[in-house]
């Protein structure tokens, strides 16, 4: 367990800084509920995983198939929702200056 949770906590470094440099070039702020939301994320990631190997290590296979689908549907369906929560940019509001005068 030590060796994936070192290899986690760098993929985890990894991601963070990459979040940080593409808002940051994008222009866009992350607020720190922002980041909150996003460690989140990151955990249940990693307890996804860690589920999974472990019922697979204990010769659980079916535990590991069935909470496996289930929790990686869950992380995949999260991350996607707030991909698209921080990240699209509101559409502009077209006005009809016309229709005023």
């Amino acid at each position: 367990m030590s060796l994936y949770s070192f290899i986690a906590g760098m993929g985890t470094a990894v991601a963070v800084y990459w979040l940080y440099s593409w808002s940051k070039q994008r222009g866009q702020s992350l607020n720190w509920w922002k980041w909150l939301v996003f460690c989140a994320w990151v955990l249940l990631l990693f307890l996804t995983d860690i589920f999974i190997f472990t019922s697979l290590g204990e010769n659980e296979s079916r535990a590991a198939l069935m909470g496996g689908v289930f929790l990686t549907a869950i992380t995949v369906i999260s991350g996607v929702g707030i991909w698209r929560w921080f990240f699209t940019v509101p559409k502009a509001k077209i006005t009809d200056n016309a229709s005023k005068m």
